[in-house]
């Protein structure tokens, strides 16, 4: 009796059932199904965020770039027209091109062109504070990577002599 007992214990000591054996490959499957899920969310987010994040750097580049180029014509003797996608102030125009994704910068015969990549619109529009302060509104749309779009807007204010608020493409 002593003998089997021995034999036993021996026979345990050397090795693992296959029933062990099935659920630790189990339990490693699991493990390995939860990391890629996991993976592949973390992947779609970091991907989203990015391009939210691509939009916000290039609607902040535009908002410093029309701010500058506003506050170089900001005076009383200014005519400001708004046309959808344009801007123009004494010959000098601020537009966006949907077709070249740029937004160009007409600085007293000179053009600037600003490359955006992530922005697929920007409309311009104006309102007033009921003084004399005329607020101009620029929204900035980007498409995001699911198919859907994402839209962002600033506020500039100004002073300006005169305002012509026509419609877009329009004379």
């Amino acid at each position: 009796m002593r003998n089997s007992r021995a034999r036993r214990a021996a026979y345990r000591r050397r090795g693992t059932t296959l029933v062990e054996l099935s659920i630790v490959v189990a339990l490693i499957s699991m493990i390995a199904v939860m990391t890629v899920s996991f993976c592949t969310l973390i992947g779609t987010y970091v991907q989203r965020t990015n391009g939210r994040y691509d939009l916000l750097h290039e609607c902040e580049l535009i908002r410093s770039e029309v701010s500058d180029w506003l506050s170089a014509r900001d005076d009383a003797a200014s005519t400001c027209e708004v046309a959808g996608d344009s801007l123009s102030i004494g010959g000098d125009t601020v537009s966006f091109s949907p077709g070249s994704h740029a937004l160009r910068i007409t600085d007293g015969g000179r053009t600037h062109n600003v490359s955006l990549d992530a922005v697929t619109d920007v409309v311009f529009s104006v309102g007033s504070d009921g003084a004399d302060v005329i607020l101009l509104k620029c929204t900035v749309t980007g498409a995001e990577s699911d198919s859907g779009t994402n839209t962002m807007s600033f506020l500039l204010p100004f002073r300006i002599g005169g305002l012509e608020e026509k419609e877009a493409g329009g004379e």
